[in-house]
């Protein structure tokens, strides 16, 4: 039988996590339309003996893929060469889903022929809070050209975003591997090749949120911030590279999350006390590789306080940095 929706789990070292989150997905019922692959990233606690362990329990639904470690992009890769559903969502080991809304899904996916399917999800933190983000401006089930929900919505992020698995693999889709922060590569390269979305007002992806040592903490960032530039000069490049016939609101909108994360990039390297003139020399080569996204930073729908903190450590040759990076600290 074929199969209407493959997940694809970054797992590594999530044996306390694993468990709990195939089930989630099995509790939808769904099991002759999903295709659950647990992509195990070269893990060292018993995240691959538990895989194997749900692998022979569920042996039409669960495939145990096991390779050596590559980071969350080569999960990623690994996971869409393997996929043989339909539809393609990438689910991290640690996080979960929510089954009602994902059994409604799998039964609208049946005769949905979107390239692109879009979603609602929760942030769920580990003190019990979750924070809904919902598509406003968008109908239940409303289809249509890319150009035309990018007018009504916003940046759809990695949580919310579903893929045709034969638009990643005919494009020859991919992310950068032994990298973290590759969100941004995953949910921009598809875009060129998208024509259709389809919304569906369901919470499907659950965001575990608040875990000590997590890659958007300023720990991690600060530890992986090599990796937070080799995923920004990625995204120059590849924005920079972008057919010259490409729609207009297709370029902005890639022009938008390129910002965003050069943004985040510049925001990391301000949290480092003698980070000023690193900071410089990626903002300077920047200017010099694009200066569309550079430009970008500055707009303020990426928010107001990191907006005047680019702006004014510009305007002053990076001379402010000690009283920005005081600032934002205190603030994170």
């Amino acid at each position: 039988m074929n199969k209407i929706l493959t997940f694809s789990i970054a797992a590594y070292n999530v044996e306390q996590y694993l468990e709990n989150t195939i089930n989630t997905i099995l509790d939808a019922n769904r099991n002759d339309d999903i295709e659950v692959l647990i992509v195990n990233d070269g893990s060292k606690d018993k995240t691959k003996e538990i895989a194997q362990k749900l692998q022979e329990e569920y042996p039409n639904t669960i495939r145990l893929i096991d390779k050596e470690n590559g980071g969350h992009g080569s999960t990623i890769n690994t996971g869409m060469r393997n996929a043989t559903g339909k539809y393609f969502r990438a689910l991290d080991g640690d996080d979960w889903v929510n089954a009602n809304d994902l059994a409604i899904l799998v039964d609208q996916l049946k005769t949905c022929d979107a390239d692109m399917v879009i979603h609602n999800f929760d942030k769920c933190y580990e003190d019990g809070r979750i924070e809904k983000v919902i598509q406003k401006n968008l109908e239940n089930e409303e289809m249509s050209s890319f150009e035309n929900i990018c007018e009504k919505t916003g940046y759809i992020t990695y949580h919310m975003v579903i893929f045709k698995t034969n638009i990643l693999n005919d494009n020859n889709i991919q992310l950068d591997e032994h990298c973290f922060y590759v969100d941004s590569e995953y949910v921009l390269f598809p875009i060129p090749y998208i024509q259709t979305v389809q919304y569906f007002d369901l919470s499907i992806y659950c965001y575990r949120l608040g875990l000590e040592g997590q890659s958007v903490s300023n720990k991690s960032r600060m530890k992986h911030v090599g990796n937070s530039e080799t995923v920004a000069n990625k995204l120059i490049q590849f924005y920079e590279n972008l057919p010259k016939d490409l729609p207009t609101i297709k370029r902005q909108y890639i022009l938008d999350g390129c910002a965003r994360h050069c943004t985040w990039h510049f925001m990391t390297l301000l949290l480092f006390k003698d980070g000023k003139e690193n900071l410089k020399k990626f903002d300077d080569n920047l200017y010099q590789s694009s200066i569309d996204i550079y430009k970008e930073m500055e707009n303020e729908e990426h928010g107001k306080t990191k907006v005047l903190a680019i702006k004014q450590l510009r305007k002053s040759n990076y001379m402010l940095f000690k009283i920005f990076h005081s600032t934002f600290n205190r603030m994170h």
